[in-house]
């Protein structure tokens, strides 16, 4: 992110992070050091007065996927099985039209990039 300070384009925000990525290196539990780290990350997106919702799951999101893709439909999530989220997650949004950022948060700005309104990984949200 570069230049003068950006407004948040979003005023609540509810983050699912991947139980994995809090793994590290270890190959099992919480890594301190990444725990950390992704901590000061969403220090800097609480700072910009965005209410922030913290999910931690247990399983990956996108395995591999986001590397090639920069959006997604909902529809074609359901069509190429694509194992992305909570299949209930992925109908609430669509239902209520509300668009999924999945980006690497283990890149650091990457949190505060998306808040931003930046185009930072694979967007989800309706069309085919």
């Amino acid at each position: 992110m570069t230049g003068a300070a950006k407004a948040p384009v979003f005023k609540r925000v509810l983050l699912k992070l991947s139980g994995e990525v809090l793994m590290g290196e270890g190959g099992y539990g919480i890594s301190p050091e990444v725990f950390i780290r992704v901590a000061m990350a969403l220090k800097e997106v609480v700072a910009t007065g965005i209410q922030l919702a913290i999910v931690v799951g247990g399983g990956n999101i996108f395995r591999g996927v986001t590397s090639t893709c920069k959006a997604l439909s909902y529809d074609r999530v359901r069509k190429q099985k694509l194992a992305v989220m909570d299949a209930t997650a992925i109908a609430l949004c669509r239902e209520q039209s509300l668009p999924v950022r999945v980006f690497n948060s283990n890149k650091p700005g990457n949190a505060l990039c998306v808040v931003l309104g930046e185009s930072e990984g694979t967007l989800m949200q309706a069309g085919d």
